[in-house]
């Protein structure tokens, strides 16, 4: 493999910082290796054509490169010089740099998936988000297909699937961040088997309660198979939070 050695020269670089180091030129086919759209891993090519003629030469001015001893930083290519302007800016053209790509949800409200896809280092690659990440199950039509959860290895799982070995789990996913919908009324004959419920806005998912009133019948899961009604997300014996009549026990 031809390496080439490239001494940087400051009246070239015009003030810019430089350095020198060895240089592996971009090898493969000259239709992708010639696209400029994505960040080059050096200021010189090393292509062939379809009919095996060879290629060599260097990008045009301007090219976005990684820059080859300060890890992680894109710089533009200046006569065959991979190079960063100062103050530090990571583009000439003032490309914003990539994204991280780390186990972090940056998102609003609940994450709709436990993995991403992002750019490292000019290659796209799938990362889970960390565990224990608020989610909401989605399916391929885009509703939602289940209660609100977390993230375990990548994969969305609802919090009534793990509130028997996890008890506190419904304080890991219903954070005060994600309550955005309003108090809701529950005017369907059917009893409730939780007493959250979840709206989307502006494309993304949060939660609300379901009011605490006589409308909100809801399972208490217990072996005397008595309902109860719904206090700001929790199924409790007494209507409206026994605030009101705090005697009345749940419907039978």
């Amino acid at each position: 493999m031809l390496n080439i050695y490239i001494t940087c020269i400051a009246a070239i670089i015009g003030g810019h910082p430089c350095f020198s180091y060895d240089i592996v030129p971009e090898r493969g086919p000259c239709r992708s290796v010639m696209n400029t759209s994505s960040t080059k891993r050096s200021c010189y090519y090393a292509c062939y054509h379809d009919n095996n003629r060879r290629e060599r030469g260097q990008y045009i001015d301007g090219t976005k490169c990684w820059h080859p001893t300060l890890r992680g930083q894109i710089g533009s290519c200046m006569r065959g010089n991979c190079i960063l302007p100062e103050g530090g800016e990571p583009h000439i053209n003032n490309t914003l740099p990539e994204e991280a790509c780390d186990d972090v949800y940056r998102g609003h409200g609940f994450a709709s998936r436990c993995q991403r896809t992002c750019k490292y280092r000019g290659r796209y690659k799938r990362v889970p988000y960390a565990g224990g990440t608020p989610c909401i199950p989605i399916n391929k039509e885009g509703q939602r297909s289940g209660n609100a959860g977390i993230c375990m290895l990548g994969i969305c799982r609802p919090y009534d699937e793990l509130e028997t070995r996890y008890p506190q789990i419904e304080k890991k996913v219903f954070l005060l961040k994600y309550q955005k919908c309003p108090d809701k009324d529950h005017f369907g004959k059917n009893v409730l088997w939780s007493c959250y419920y979840y709206c989307k806005q502006n494309g993304s998912w949060f939660f609300g309660y379901y009011k605490s009133n006589k409308n909100s019948a809801c399972e208490l899961f217990q072996p005397d198979h008595r309902l109860g009604w719904c206090c700001r997300g929790k199924c409790m014996r007494q209507a409206n939070c026994g605030r009101v009549e705090g005697s009345v026990t749940g419907p039978a």
